[in-house]
């Protein structure tokens, strides 16, 4: 490794080719479909309760349907409460007629009686059909308003932040409100009539005492099916979003199929779908026991009411105040009685068996309502197409501090994984790069730092002949050893050790001078570090430099201690830069069909596929898979489930420059979050860069890796494939020649559709 210093002047043209910016893609903010499963089941209780919030969401809901105009509904109800009346009447009538022999009577009843059963058979068939007729309406009524506030503006593409599914909430949540509602008005609009008109009947012909003991019976079952009824409510709104959350993994499978299929994500996302699956049928085996709970406590207020009925009726016989009655009369009245007593409890409990219908009605509103409210609280779009930002729910206190800590002073600067510099030594202005340099015919990899105050006092004791009170800017240079020989203590043959030696001096030495000569046509002073003594090369020789330490302090390479002198060794294992390809040309050419054939995807018509073993070769396609509400730590490690330590998964994110995603979920890796809408298409890709720095394969192929990555980022990445020896091949469009650089080979396709192509190498120059 050789090192170099110049003096630093701003007009200076830099030596490397421009880095582009740090790509400061937008950061997404708000909570995912996927991040609901844990927030939002604490909102349950709130959303799917039934107090206060329920009632206001109900009552906003009945604003927009406006049920009160349905008054032929009231209408139906009523008629069919006084037909029934009568029908029921007519079995006391048969009573009667059948105990006094009253044979003249029979048949006039019997057609009274028939016409009583047509006209409840109308009259019923047709409050069933407006009940559906109303439902449909009102859910016409409420699906338009609520997409015109789904479609306005950006709510549809913010309504998933603040709430889960909102496609499901819009179409089978709205469908079940609405049907619940339709059949929760038949009953609720005849009961209270029906209750008061069975309630005089019977106290006009029973009394008191048996009127009391209904009411007092009623409110037993009122309050042990409101215990029951809050919990399965609850449920009901967490079921929903269960099923919403399995549906949704199914829907994504189906979008996403060809990229899970080149990914070879297969088992993964099998994994995925299973736990939404098992969470589903958790909360519905949950479900199931309350619901069997409330059919306990409905059958058993059912059949007490069948038996109260008896006991109302015996009430008034035993105590003799039918007595004076004939046999005719008290059959009659017995049967009255009993019919009045039988619908006054059925109507009570009509009001109870909607209990599970009512929970329905409550999760359903919850769901509705809190999707309603969501649209109403989003950011309107302004004239001018701007929409009002709102802040990063994922940033916390904690990540504020973090940033602000890290922000003022120290701290390291990574690349390639490892620790480069102290910031208070140096900064780095450009990343390490491999260049050809076709004069040398050898591949030297060069970076330029800005030394800290330490360093420049440092280098002028290196270099004293520098000027003085000048700002020096340090270049270190590291070269690549040839094919086959191997440079590390007692392993190469000393003389073929020493050849190479001499021949990285004298290639060091042509660099130096020719470097030297272009700054000084530029009015800046340079000089180097000689090699063999760690002294300056042109000027007066001082102080020395160590190389090794060099290496080791500004691009954090291994440092080895040997009874000779000390070494580094440079991160790329072996001696030589793996290959890297890349196919491309304008669009539609088939540089997709050719990654997906490869894939086997595609069947080739003609020749031979031969890949390394399943398991060494990653497939990343052009359309970055991220799988719907995983955490970030199988974000990372996708498609594999395995688990990774979580100073791994730090270093893989710092390695990519992703260390932000994680003060989005405060520091944990297992947060979930609907990562592929929150990260930008840059983060995505780089997101693809630390999967493979995880499996490390021996071959990667990527369709257009990159074409979201700024060029210095880009640069970092592959470098880091590079030195893990991992090989590449990629396709890329023409005009991005810049990309081209991070490859050996490139590999024109024809556009001709005959299957022609070219071949070039690229020679990295300076």
């Amino acid at each position: 490794m050789g090192l170099q210093a110049y003096q630093h002047d701003l007009a200076t043209v830099p030596l490397l080719p421009d880095a582009s910016p740090v790509d400061k893609a937008a950061v997404g903010s708000g909570l995912s479909p996927r991040q609901h499963s844990t927030e939002q089941d604490s909102l349950v209780i709130s959303s799917a309760d039934l107090g206060s919030v329920f009632i206001r969401r109900l009552l906003a809901i009945l604003a927009i349907l406006k049920p009160w105009k349905s008054l032929l509904l009231v209408l139906l109800t009523l008629l069919e409460a006084l037909v029934v009346a009568q029908v029921g009447k007519a079995a006391g009538s048969f009573y009667r007629i059948l105990v006094d022999d009253r044979q003249a009577e029979f048949w006039i009843t019997v057609s009274w009686t028939a016409s009583l059963y047509a006209a409840a058979t109308l009259i019923q068939a047709t409050t069933d059909w407006l009940c559906e007729w109303l439902a449909l309406r009102w859910r016409g009524t409420l699906a338009s308003r609520l997409q015109q506030q789904y479609c306005h503006g950006l709510n549809f593409l913010h309504a998933g932040e603040v709430c889960d599914n909102p496609d499901q909430r819009l179409t089978t949540d709205l469908e079940v409100l609405c049907t619940t509602l339709g059949q929760a008005a038949k009953v609720g609009v005849a009961a209270p009539f029906k209750i008061a008109y069975y309630a005089a009947w019977m106290y006009t012909i029973a009394g008191l005492g048996p009127l009391l003991m209904v009411a007092a019976f009623f409110c037993m079952g009122s309050l042990v099916q409101r215990l029951l009824m809050g919990p399965v409510a609850r449920l009901v709104y967490r079921q929903e979003q269960r099923e919403g959350d399995f549906r949704f993994a199914h829907a994504w499978l189906r979008q996403q199929a060809e990229e899970v299929a080149l990914c070879q994500a297969g088992l993964a996302i099998q994994a995925y779908l299973d736990a939404t699956l098992a969470a589903a049928l958790a909360n519905q085996a949950r479900l199931v026991v309350w619901h069997w709970l409330l059919s306990l406590s409905t059958y058993g207020i059912e059949y007490s009411g069948a038996l109260l009925n008896y006991i109302c009726i015996a009430i008034p016989v035993f105590a003799g105040a039918w007595a004076s009655r004939d046999k005719g009369e008290l059959a009659q009245r017995v049967s009255n009685a009993s019919f009045a007593s039988l619908m006054l409890i059925y109507s009570f409990t009509q009001l109870l068996d909607m209990s599970q219908k009512f929970t329905i009605l409550a999760g359903m509103t919850g769901r509705v309502g809190q999707l309603a409210e969501a649209l109403t609280s989003l950011p309107a779009l302004a004239e001018d197409g701007s929409v009002a930002t709102q802040p990063d729910r994922h940033t916390s206190e904690r990540a504020f501090a973090r940033v602000a800590s890290s922000s003022g002073g120290g701290g390291t600067q990574e690349v390639d994984g490892r620790q480069l510099v102290h910031a208070e030594l140096a900064q780095m202005l450009q990343l390490p790069r491999r260049l050809d340099i076709p004069w040398l015919a050898t591949q030297v990899e060069v970076s330029v730092h800005l030394p800290g105050p330490g360093l420049q006092a440092e280098l002028l004791t290196i270099f004293p002949d520098a000027p003085a009170n000048s700002l020096l800017l340090a270049i270190p240079t590291f070269q690549f050893a040839a094919d086959g020989v191997d440079l590390a203590p007692g392993h190469g043959q000393p003389e073929q050790v020493a050849c190479e030696m001499d021949h990285m001096l004298a290639n060091f030495l042509e660099w130096e001078g020719c470097l030297r000569r272009c700054l000084a046509e530029r009015g800046c002073w340079s000089d180097a570090v000689d090699p063999r003594t760690g002294s300056a090369l042109i000027g007066r020789p001082a102080a020395r430099w160590s190389e090794a330490t060099g290496a080791r302090t500004l691009l954090g390479y291994q440092k080895l201690v040997t009874d000779v002198c000390q070494l580094v060794v440079h991160p790329v294992k072996g001696t030589s830069v793996y290959p890297a390809t890349i196919f491309t040309n304008a669009s539609g050419c088939g540089k997709t069909t050719f990654i997906r054939t490869l894939a086997g995807l595609h069947l080739a018509e003609s020749g031979a596929i031969v890949m390394p073993p399943h398991g060494q070769v990653m497939f990343v396609p052009q359309r970055v898979l991220a799988s719907p509400g995983r955490t970030l730590r199988e974000q990372v490690t996708f498609p594999s489930i395995e688990p990774a330590s979580h100073s791994h998964l730090v270093n893989l994110l710092a390695a990519v420059g992703l260390e932000r995603l994680l003060d989005r979920v405060d520091g944990d890796c297992e947060a979930c979050a609907d990562w592929q809408g929150m990260l930008s298409p840059g983060e995505l890709q780089r997101l693809t860069f630390a999967r493979i720095l995880h499996h490390q394969p021996r071959l990667v192929v990527m369709d257009e890796p990159t074409c979201a990555i700024a060029t210095t980022m880009e640069a970092r990445m592959f470098l880091q494939l590079q030195q893990l020896e991992i090989a590449v091949l990629a396709t890329g469009q023409n005009g991005m020649s810049n990309t081209w650089t991070q490859f050996d080979t490139v590999i024109e396709l024809a556009d001709d559709g005959q299957g022609g192509w070219s071949l070039q190498h690229c020679q990295h120059k300076l």
